[in-house]
């Protein structure tokens, strides 16, 4: 398994999560600029504030500042209704679909 491309926003333990819970993403009629993407993985904490979790996978050649901004801006108005939101972005889906909390909290890789 390759990482290339792989940035992570600090992350808590799994332990910490529920599952079964899914995102509801919201409706708009001019989505802001930025790459497409795909949720592989998902899932809300149990304690503290509410925050969603997401592992996504965009394009390799989208790794660059001003993709980035964007894709930040688009995945705001997505889920519009999230307080918190906590991203891990990838690229390649079926890494984003496989990928947990346990290991992206490794110190090794972060």
């Amino acid at each position: 398994m390759s990482f290339h491309g792989f940035f992570a926003l600090p992350l808590v333990a799994a332990a910490f999560l529920t599952s079964g819970q899914k995102p509801i993403k919201c409706k708009h009629e001019n989505p802001q600029a930025g790459p497409s993407y795909r949720v592989g993985w998902h899932d809300y904490n149990v304690e503290g504030p509410k925050t969603l979790f997401l592992a996504i996978s965009i394009r390799a050649r989208s790794f660059s500042k001003d993709e980035m901004i964007g894709l930040a801006h688009r995945l705001k108005q997505d889920f519009c209704n999230e307080q918190r939101l906590n991203v891990a972005i990838l690229d390649n889906y079926k890494a984003a679909s496989v990928v947990s909390l346990n290991f992206l909290y490794s110190d090794s890789i972060i």
